[in-house]
């Protein structure tokens, strides 16, 4: 099974992020330590920091574990779609990640509410979507290297920033509203210049627009 770079979580890392998980629904970030994860995951403290420094630490690598998840569902649902457009794909990618985490929005909140308070901690979250963002471009088919897929790659974030709130608080069985925002955002992002654009002027004109659910959040 590919893991695109990604380390692999074993057993340990399973078990001590679903405690990082159950914390964070509970608590701020700020006050989760590994003293308080190590209990909850039923592992020996001194096992923890072998890997991690801290409970950022863990948040980092729990964040890398589910994008790791989301890029093997993308290679599998690619795969199937291999006619499809770079933005088709990115599209897809991405509202794959967000059902993905989906379940996690109450912790993804206390995440955000951190990184508020702590550059350096939203230094990292940043430089962690960033890679992921990489690879999931490589896999869409985007050949752009460099500057310019830095400066994609940038575009797209400030793009998730714009479509976290929607996404935060949509009850929608299938993500419509997010879906809807996201492509919008995106069309959007496209017409910022060519080096900033996240697809080709002909990926546009071919692109059809998702169809959105007339169901009302529930």
């Amino acid at each position: 099974m590919a893991d695109f770079g990604y380390i692999a979580a074993d057993q340990m890392d399973q078990a001590l992020f679903a405690a990082l998980w159950s914390a964070l629904d509970q608590q701020p970030l700020g006050t989760v330590s590994l003293e308080q994860l190590a209990d909850e995951a039923g592992l020996a403290l001194t096992s923890l920091y072998v890997r991690y420094a801290d409970s950022d630490a863990v948040l980092l690598a729990a964040l890398r574990a589910l994008d790791a998840a989301a890029l093997r569902q993308s290679a599998d649902d690619f795969a199937d779609v291999p006619e499809a457009s770079v933005y088709e794909k990115l599209l897809e990618g991405l509202i794959s990640r967000f059902e993905l985490y989906a379940p996690l929005r109450a912790q993804m909140k206390a995440v955000h509410s951190a990184a508020l308070r702590n550059p350096v901690l939203a230094a990292c979250l940043v430089a962690t979507l960033a890679d992921m963002l990489n690879r999931l471009l490589s896999l869409c088919g985007d050949d752009v290297t460099g500057w310019r897929r830095q400066a994609r790659i940038k575009g797209i974030i400030a793009v998730l920033l714009r479509v976290r709130p929607v996404w935060q608080s949509d009850n929608t069985a299938d993500l419509s509203l997010t879906l809807s925002s996201l492509d919008k955002e995106l069309r959007r992002a496209a017409g910022w210049g060519g080096s900033f654009s996240v697809l080709d002027s002909a990926d546009l004109h071919d692109a059809v627009a998702p169809q959105t659910s007339k169901q009302e959040p529930v």
